[in-house]
């Protein structure tokens, strides 16, 4: 059957480009203006990529044929009966689409509902059972598609009034995370590792080869951090 083999099955990570490499990424989803998602991004030229992007291109074109195919077939894939936290399974979008998810936490006993993770954009969401399904094997071979990263060189700013901050991360104010968001979103940007452990961070450069945090700071809404 589709589902035998290992029976606690996990994704496969994203390989990265090597420090100091600057390389083409779009970002998917930011938590706060300091930690977001990114994906390599395939769209560019191919000729000029290193053999990372190239083969983080062919899987995400894969992927992408392997989810459509999903789609198609999804009401015959079995519901989940086991709710273990980091457990891949397929899960339903607002838009109706289903994507490649993980388990994260159980938020509701009284109608169950769960708390996932889409994998291959950072998004969460909180669904109840009926909106998740085994994941077909074959689409465990393909990385995570988004990969979490801090942004460096920036931090809150000292002088920021704002009186609505991120819920979750006050030290934040609600429009230093929309002007961020203003300045990566759909955007074309380019990244660059310094350092891998003990977490990811990057500079991050817009369409315009500045680092995108130099608007927040002409705003007043962060701080140069050396």
């Amino acid at each position: 059957g589709v589902f035998e083999g290992d029976l606690s099955p996990s994704y496969l990570l994203q390989p990265l480009p090597f420090p100091g490499e600057t390389f083409p990424v779009t970002v998917t989803h930011l938590v706060s203006p300091k930690e977001v998602y990114i994906c390599l991004d395939s769209s560019e030229n191919l000729t000029k990529h290193s053999a990372t992007e190239r083969a983080a291109s062919h899987d995400s074109e894969s992927l992408n044929k392997a989810l459509k195919w999903c789609n198609k077939i999804v009401k015959t894939l079995p519901h989940l009966t086991n709710f273990k936290k980091e457990l891949p399974c397929l899960a339903e979008y607002v838009d109706g689409l289903w994507y490649r998810a993980k388990l994260l936490s159980i938020t509701q006993l009284v109608p169950v509902q769960i708390l996932v993770q889409f994998v291959d954009y950072g998004t969460y969401l909180v669904a109840p059972t009926s909106r998740l399904r085994h994941i077909p094997c074959h689409l465990l071979k393909y990385p995570v598609q988004a990969v979490r990263v801090l942004l460096a060189g920036f931090k809150p700013a000292s002088g920021d009034k704002n009186v609505e901050r991120i819920p979750y991360s006050p030290e934040w104010s609600l429009k230093a995370l929309w002007t961020m968001v203003d300045c990566v979103e759909g955007k074309r940007l380019s990244a660059s590792i310094l350092t891998v452990s003990p977490e990811v961070t990057i500079s991050l450069y817009g369409d315009d080869k500045n680092l995108v945090h130099l608007k927040l700071i002409e705003m007043g809404l962060a701080e140069l951090d050396e």
